[in-house]
């Protein structure tokens, strides 16, 4: 929930929580876009800069919880969905990387980690060094939920002290890390369409009283565990099958781009009140559309797709994993400066952009770098003794 610079510059495509993967546009047989819009573009350099939009809209929905001395406002009540789109963006990459190219399951795995779990590690032991003294709980407790969080199972277990321990944006990792373990399994063919039906009987076509049962047994199922979250997934490899189906004119592709926006702004008040499961199920239609619209080549794609955005968009993962505990530790001393409110966010979400931006190429990328290399065997001829 996803290239290095960009994904249009070097022939490689990011996933959906700011990581790199490689544009199988430029290794799969063109017979297999034969489907594709003369207009469509290779690589989809907007997707990435959309990916900064989603971060930040969970940054602003975290506002009241974590800058409530110096900001204080309740800026974007229903933010937090942006997890939402970074869900459905997994599967529509993965799909768009994956499908119809050769593919090895354990070097996939091995990228996937690569991918997440560096910058996981750093910040859960940023976390550490900053918050675990000052945590109100029984010490075990707190090993528990460490424990659990440098597993990535965290989310796989219900209450707070593991849905929101340590790093508490990071159980949307491991939402993510049950995806990997899931797709090689479900890519193929029309697979992913029967794993999307099977996701919807789930999410909305299990008896009433089920759904009531689930959530009291795992209070909150159905927006931190993994499984209450595989329909968005599903849907978004659902998404990739069309988007390449799709022929569609610039005039055409900026419409969408607009009207995808407004139609899940729209829904998105509409359904505030609707159960989680029932509003999931709703929300992947907006949230998808406005994916298809921006893959699509229109004015607004044209200019989230420039490098600024790219930047941005590359960084969000970083963004993401920092924003909650930073703008937690940097509450107090802001508020002592006592500047107004809006002045005091802006400053803290700059400083929390230009963090991201320098942890992206000082730290991520070099060690998704480094865990990535293949390793040099030499022949047995050309060994030492």
């Amino acid at each position: 929930m996803f290239c290095l610079a960009s994904a249009g510059c070097s022939g490689t495509m990011t996933n959906t929580i700011g990581t790199a993967v490689p544009d199988s546009s430029q290794t799969r047989p063109r017979a297999e876009f034969a489907a594709d819009s003369a207009v469509k573009p290779r690589n989809l350099d907007a997707l990435t800069g959309l990916r900064f939009f989603a971060a930040l809209s969970v940054a602003l929905y975290h506002v009241p919880y974590v800058l409530p001395s110096a900001v204080g406002a309740t800026l974007l009540p229903s933010g937090g969905l942006g997890v939402s789109f970074f869900f459905i963006l997994s599967g529509f990459i993965l799909t768009h990387v994956y499908r119809g190219r050769s593919f090895d399951t354990g070097e996939f795995y091995r990228r996937r980690f690569a991918r997440i779990y560096p910058l996981h590690f750093l910040t859960a032991v940023v976390w550490i060094a900053l918050f675990f003294q000052g945590w109100g709980n029984p010490f075990q407790e707190k090993i528990n939920s460490a424990v659990a969080n440098f597993l990535l199972v965290q989310a796989f277990f219900s209450g707070p002290l593991f849905n929101l321990g340590l790093n508490a944006v990071s159980w949307s990792i491991s939402v993510e890390a049950l995806f990997y373990v899931i797709f090689p399994f479900v890519r193929r063919g029309f697979t992913p369409l029967l794993f999307l039906a099977v996701c919807l009987v789930e999410d909305i076509g299990l008896p009433r009283d089920w759904y009531s049962n689930i959530e009291a047994a795992f209070p909150s199922f159905f927006y931190f565990n993994p499984f209450g979250r595989l329909l968005e997934f599903g849907f978004g490899m659902a998404c990739y099958m069309v988007y390449v189906r799709i022929q569609a004119s610039y005039l055409i592709a900026a419409v969408a781009q607009v009207a995808g926006p407004v139609l899940l702004v729209t829904l998105v008040s509409a359904s505030a009140a609707m159960p989680e499961h029932y509003r999931n199920a709703l929300l992947i239609f907006p949230f998808g559309a406005t994916i298809v619209a921006f893959a699509l080549d229109g004015p607004m794609s044209r200019v989230i797709g420039t490098k600024p955005f790219i930047v941005l968009g590359e960084s969000s993962f970083a963004f993401y994993m920092i924003h909650h505990m930073l703008f937690r530790y940097i509450d107090v001393p802001l508020a002592s400066l006592r500047l107004p409110p809006i002045f005091a966010g802006l400053l803290a979400f700059a400083l929390i952009t230009a963090v991201a931006i320098a942890v992206h190429y000082g730290f991520e990328r070099p060690a998704r770098s480094l865990l990535n290399r293949t390793p040099t065997v030499t022949s047995p001829s050309r060994r030492q003794p």
